[in-house]
């Protein structure tokens, strides 16, 4: 039975996998969302600054930039949570651990299906997309589920 585990953040999401419980981890698959990695002031060019330049105009810039981020987290969750459901109906994992960012993590729980939902068995609230497997592995239970 195999374990995979989802290393996510707003950016990008990491399936690593295993079959037992001490094996090693092998990564996947590698999921980028490259709209979230464009900077906010990109995303958001044309009202960025609004806050500074006329206090007599809402100031939308800075919440506009942090709406337009949001919404790309939850476009990528989505993205992510659609891989697993696929995954998940042909049988390809029989638990799930959920590493992400705190507040991505969050995201993810909302747009993860019942069927996904049930079979995840350990979550971690931390962002460790950019560290390599064998240090993930240290964030990780001692013993993987392999039910």
């Amino acid at each position: 039975m195999t374990t995979w585990i989802l290393v996510a953040d707003e950016n990008r999401g990491r399936i690593i996998a295993t079959d037992k419980s001490t094996d090693t981890l092998v990564e996947r698959q590698d999921l980028v969302h490259p709209e979230s990695r464009l900077a906010e002031r990109e995303l958001t060019s044309d009202t960025a600054g609004r806050n500074q330049s006329n206090k007599n105009s809402a100031s939308h810039g800075i919440n506009e930039a942090g709406k337009v981020k949001a919404h790309h987290a939850q476009q990528f969750a989505k993205e992510i949570a659609s891989t697993l459901n696929k995954a998940q109906q042909q049988n390809e994992f029989t638990n799930l651990i959920l590493v992400a960012a705190p507040k991505f993590l969050g995201t993810l729980r909302k747009e993860i299906g019942g069927e996904v939902k049930k079979l995840v068995c350990f979550e971690l609230d931390k962002d460790l997309t950019k560290l390599k497997i064998s240090q993930i592995r240290e964030h990780l239970p001692t013993h993987l589920p392999h039910h």
